[in-house]
């Protein structure tokens, strides 16, 4: 159970690259695809399609061809052999937890969505990346990427730790002077303030309590 956040990524050949994913014998469930930039070689009309399942020399070699940008997109990993029929059958990811539109990629716990699948990379709005795996030592590499990369999980769970006191302060406090924009954005606008890029930060109420007055009292401070 074990989750790296990739902050700005959405290409996936270094990604590939630093997991030594050419060394690896298995296939690949692609679902929720959407990618940018992938035209001009012959085979890249499936990449117009929404779900694909690609043998691991088949989606290796597209991406080291372009590296394309990929938008939207869930990458399951699976056992060499595994059917496409078995791989739709062990479950199709999704980046919405159940029907309570959440999203999965925020859970405490992170592990493949499909049954048979070793990894999976999440790549969301081409703002991020998420890969999961059950084994740990898979992803260390990944903390190599240019980007900021951070523990999935224990972001998650330092989130919800924040989110939590957000919400017991609205109970006690209301809105206050917040506008629109800042209800709707509430507890991002919070973890920018105190924790986005400090992950050894500890989650204090003190702290919330007080990035969230400053908020509170938006209408008084701009007259």
């Amino acid at each position: 159970m074990a989750g790296i956040w990739i902050e700005g990524r959405s290409t996936l050949r270094e990604v590939f690259s630093l997991l030594k994913a050419e060394t690896w014998d298995c296939g690949w469930l692609i679902t929720d695809l959407e990618c940018y930039d992938y035209e001009g070689w012959e085979g890249c009309e499936k990449w117009a399609e929404r779900r694909l399942f690609l043998t691991n020399r088949q989606l290796l070699h597209d991406v080291e061809l372009r590296d394309m940008q990929f938008i939207w997109g869930i990458f399951s990993a699976l056992p060499a052999g595994c059917t496409e029929t078995e791989a739709l059958a062990a479950g199709l990811p999704s980046f919405e937890l159940n029907d309570r539109k959440e999203n999965i990629y925020l859970s405490d716990t992170l592990l493949p969505q499909n049954s048979l699948a070793f990894l999976e990379i999440s790549v969301e709005d081409s703002s991020s990346a998420t890969v999961v795996s059950a084994d740990p030592e898979i992803l260390k590499t990944l903390y190599g990427l240019p980007e900021w990369t951070e523990d999935a999980e224990k972001k998650n769970r330092r989130f919800h730790q924040m989110r939590a006191m957000a919400g017991a302060l609205t109970e006690e406090l209301g809105w206050g002077g917040m506008n629109a924009f800042t209800r709707r954005n509430l507890y991002g606008l919070l973890w920018r303030a105190l924790y986005d890029h400090r992950p050894d930060r500890p989650v204090r109420e003190a702290d919330v309590r007080t990035a969230y007055l400053n908020l509170w009292k938006e209408r008084e401070a701009h007259g």
